[in-house]
């Protein structure tokens, strides 16, 4: 949590500053900007990418975390839970622990793939004039 916390702080900062940083040494005279932070933001300007971000991308219990997550109801400690204490890696995974979920996580799995569509953004603006109206 402090992690997440010192990232986010890090990352309104950046948003803030108004010009464009361009090193980690940089980013580090920031409030809130520490030498492990201006470290990864070097490896970003250097390569584009941050290799703990990628290697995190490809594990499959990062995948299946993001995919559980994605469940309308399911947040990310509900998720964690269900992947590593029941084994979870697929919708179909947690259809066979639906005696796990609650009603809103339920419902959540059952038009999962309803809710990841697109809603096209003309049909919005139909919807928007009716609710308007």
């Amino acid at each position: 949590i402090h992690k997440a916390k010192a990232y986010w702080k890090a990352i309104h900062v950046l948003e803030q500053h108004p010009t464009k940083i361009s090193s980690g040494a940089e980013a580090q005279k920031l409030e809130g900007v520490g030498k492990k932070i201006a470290q990864k933001i070097d490896e970003i300007l250097e390569t584009g990418k941050l290799r703990r971000l990628e290697a995190a991308k490809s594990d499959p219990l990062v995948k299946a975390i993001d995919l559980v997550s994605r469940i309308s109801g399911v947040g990310p400690v509900a998720a964690k839970r269900f992947v590593n204490d029941l084994g979870v890696r697929s919708l179909e995974d947690m259809e066979k622990h639906r005696d796990k979920l609650n009603h809103h996580q339920r419902i959540g799995l059952k038009y999962f793939h309803d809710l990841e569509q697109r809603i096209p953004r003309d049909e919005m603006h139909t919807l928007l004039n009716v609710v308007k109206e």
